[in-house]
């Protein structure tokens, strides 16, 4: 691991933190449909792709790497909406 690089189960624990956390505050929150299907992504988004966390494995690493922009690029559109 001396290239820099971190385990990909390292990048799907954090989806996972992350999906969970909108989800909850989504839970808490008076508007909660767009936190909660944000959380609701990340964690599907994770879940599918094939690494040691993921609970279906149904897509390549190299497709969720290329997924991974429209999921971050979906959110920060979603956090600035009115």
């Amino acid at each position: 691991m001396a290239d820099g690089k971190r385990p990909f189960w390292m990048h799907q624990l954090v989806e996972y933190l992350l999906g969970g956390a909108l989800v909850a505050s989504g839970a808490q929150s008076q508007t909660p449909v767009v936190p909660a299907l944000l959380g609701g992504i990340i964690l599907v988004h994770a879940a599918i792709t094939k690494g040691a966390l993921s609970a279906f494995r149904i897509i390549d690493r190299r497709v969720h790497r290329v997924i991974d922009p429209f999921v971050i690029l979906l959110c920060l559109v979603a956090a600035v909406q009115p």
